[in-house]
């Protein structure tokens, strides 16, 4: 670190370092604000797999246009392990689609489900 006189400007202060400015510009300009990630991260609760679509669906940088990448957690939030290749993002599906049918969203026998018309069912 540089200390500097009193009297010195801050235009004097960067001249004096501009190795450390360029750096920082360099990183400034490599930070990705506004770009959504290649890959759609969801940690599943199978305990409430619904709830925990609900989540990573409505997160503003949620993209349908990019892949799953799903890590299934307990309530402790420690991961059960398995890399997503493509399994756990099936298995979450899967769970998914029998938590819609299961919900309030269909009502009905179970061999022939409807599309519940109730308010409530728009509160998620």
């Amino acid at each position: 670190m540089t200390l500097l006189p009193s009297n010195d400007t801050l235009d004097e202060a960067l001249t004096i370092e501009p190795d450390l400015m360029s750096i920082l510009k360099n990183i400034t300009n490599r930070l990705d604000t506004g770009v959504p990630p290649r890959s759609n991260s969801v940690n599943v609760m199978r305990e409430s797999v619904l709830e925990s679509a609900f989540r990573a669906f409505r997160r503003p940088r949620f993209s349908p246009d990019h892949r799953l990448n799903v890590v299934f957690v307990d309530i402790d939030g420690t991961t059960e392990g398995a890399v997503d290749d493509g399994g756990p993002s099936r298995e979450f599906l899967r769970l998914l689609v029998m938590a819609i049918k299961d919900s309030m969203y269909f009502t009905g026998p179970e061999d022939k489900k409807n599309v519940s018309l109730i308010s409530r069912g728009m509160q998620h």
